[in-house]
C-alpha cells in the first residue's frame, strides 16, 4: 500500500525492517517469559533421578543465544518481503491486475467484490 502511494524503497525497506525486529523481539521475549516461568515449574517439582535439577536457571548465555537468535530470525523474516518489495514494478502489476481481472474474473466474482467494497465504504461513513 505505501510503495502504490508513493513510498521509496529505502522507507519501505525500513518499515518492514521495524516491523520485523519488533515482532521477533516481542517473541523472544515471550519465549524467554515462558522458559523463566518453566524453569522454576520444573525446578519445584522435587524429580528425584534428575541430577543438579533445583540448579537450573536462565542465566547469560541463554539470554545471548535468545538475543541473537531474535535479531537474525528478524533481519531474515524482514529482508526477504523488504527485498521483494523493492524490486515491484507496481505500474505493471496493476495494470496486469485491472486486465486479468476484466478477462478472467466470473461476473459472480465481480459482482462479489463490488458489493463488498461498497459494504466497506459504508460501514466507513458511518462512523
Amino acid at each position: 500500500m505505501r510503495a502504490a502511494l508513493g513510498a521509496s524503497p529505502t522507507r519501505l525497506i525500513r518499515q518492514l525492517l521495524i516491523e520485523s525486529l519488533l515482532l521477533s523481539a516481542l517473541g523472544g521475549l515471550l519465549g524467554l517469559g515462558l522458559a523463566f516461568a518453566a524453569t522454576k515449574l520444573i525446578a519445584s517439582a522435587n524429580l528425584q533421578n534428575i541430577a543438579r535439577l533445583s540448579e537450573a536457571r536462565i542465566d547469560g548465555s541463554v539470554l545471548a543465544f535468545t538475543l541473537v537468535i531474535t535479531t537474525v530470525t528478524g533481519l531474515i523474516f524482514g529482508l526477504a518481503p523488504a527485498w521483494w518489495s523493492s524490486r515491484v514494478n507496481l505500474t505493471n502489476r496493476i495494470k496486469d491486475g485491472i486486465r486479468s481481472e476484466t478477462t478472467q474474473r466470473s461476473s459472480v466474482c465481480r459482482s462479489w467484490r463490488r458489493s463488498w467494497a461498497i459494504s466497506e465504504a459504508a460501514e466507513s461513513c458511518r462512523f
